[in-house]
């Protein structure tokens, strides 16, 4: 697709590399779609500064999400995690069978980076998936946040396949 002069690059994954012919099926996609550079001076990006923010990330870290959907999460998480700025909080949850608060909403200083890219990258595939715990715990993450400390701008960002088969 090109706009202006300036393309946007469209990839599409599947779940599997080969499908039956004549066969109706679900097919899973994966849409990326990377958008061009604006090309801004560095004073045009200073103005253009966003709100800090509070990130709650929760992850399915289940057995149907292991190999290249977990590989995915990481790597995407990755790079939220190099835009967030000292004023930024991150929380991490992970859920299977049970759920777990990896850590509380915390500043993004380059330490917290750093400790935080290690816990993302021993994250490993477990058993079941408990999604409603997960996103709840996410959403309770996020409403009990203490007033003095909490940014105005706050989201949940939930990474999961979708098979839930534990908890409601």
């Amino acid at each position: 697709v090109k706009m202006n002069d300036k393309k946007l690059t469209v990839a599409c994954s599947t779940e599997y590399k080969d499908y039956p012919f004549k066969e109706k099926l679900d097919i899973w996609t994966l849409i990326s779609l990377k958008a061009p550079s604006l090309g801004m001076t560095l004073d045009e990006k200073e103005h253009r500064k966003r709100a800090p923010i509070d990130l709650v990330v929760v992850i399915d870290k289940s057995g149907s999400m292991a190999g290249e959907k977990l590989a995915l999460v990481k790597k995407t998480l990755e790079f939220v995690v190099s835009q967030l700025n000292e004023k930024d909080r991150l929380c991490l949850i992970t859920f299977d069978t049970s759920v777990y608060l990896d850590f509380k909403l915390t500043p993004m200083t380059p330490m917290n980076k750093y400790q935080t890219l290690k816990i993302i990258k021993d994250i490993s595939p477990g058993s079941m998936t408990n999604l409603c715990g997960g996103l709840m715990k996410g959403l309770c993450e996020v409403i009990d946040r203490a007033d003095e400390e909490k940014n105005e701008v706050a989201s949940v960002l939930l990474f999961t396949d979708g098979f839930a088969n534990k908890g409601r």
